[in-house]
């Protein structure tokens, strides 16, 4: 019937935009992880970068633990804190040069 031919219609159509979503989030992870991995702009490529940005490990995986978004496991980074923040408070002291 005509209403089954629009119900067949709209579900390619949400097939279609769920893929194309799917693409573009895709890329968009893909970009973000490339940007969080270049170093800051008059900095070598051997100091290790520390990146603000949070991306999931797994995308099948959309739970709100941190393991699946890739956090670190607060154990952890209480047991490294000071080298963390020795890390990070370089970076920031170089990106404040940067911005003077």
């Amino acid at each position: 019937t005509f209403q089954q031919q629009q119900l067949h219609s709209a579900m390619r159509r949400l097939e279609s935009t769920q893929l194309y979503l799917k693409e573009q989030s895709a890329a968009v992870r893909a970009f973000a992880e490339g940007l969080g991995k270049r170093p800051l702009p008059g900095q070598s490529e051997e100091v290790e970068q520390a990146s603000l940005l949070q991306l999931p490990s797994n995308e099948s995986d959309e739970s709100d633990s941190s393991e699946a978004a890739g956090l670190p496991v607060v154990t952890e980074v209480m047991d490294k804190q000071s080298s963390v923040f020795e890390a990070l408070s370089t970076q920031v002291v170089a990106l404040e040069a940067q911005l003077a």
